[in-house]
């Protein structure tokens, strides 16, 4: 969790005071992310055989989708009340290529 707090906070330009407010929101929104991804991976896992059993596994990953984006609307907009709009955005973008570089490193091995 340092190392993309660091990272994070390096990209975005983000003052110790800034990273003060902001990481406890985002390390919040990450915790209740997981949560809905595991949710996701779990359904993807099952092998629906029926017409009813494939409409409920669809149904309920467009609900956790649904919950996914607005738990990132709460939290982007928490997040914008402490930091400016602008070090949001960046923080968020370099959360992404973050994820996607570690990714990428873990691919390779």
């Amino acid at each position: 969790r340092s190392e993309i707090h660091r990272y994070i906070t390096e990209e975005a330009k983000l003052t110790k005071e800034e990273a003060a407010a902001f990481f406890p929101l985002f390390d919040a929104m990450k915790e209740k992310q997981r949560a809905l991804f595991s949710q996701k991976k779990a359904l993807t896992k099952q092998m629906p055989t029926t017409d009813a059993a494939c409409r409920t596994a669809i149904q309920k990953h467009d609900q956790l989708d649904r919950e996914m984006n607005a738990l990132e609307s709460k939290y982007h907009k928490e997040m914008m009340k402490v930091v400016s709009p602008v070090k949001v955005y960046n923080a968020l973008n370099a959360d992404r290529r973050f994820m996607r570089n570690t990714f990428k490193k873990a691919a390779k091995r």
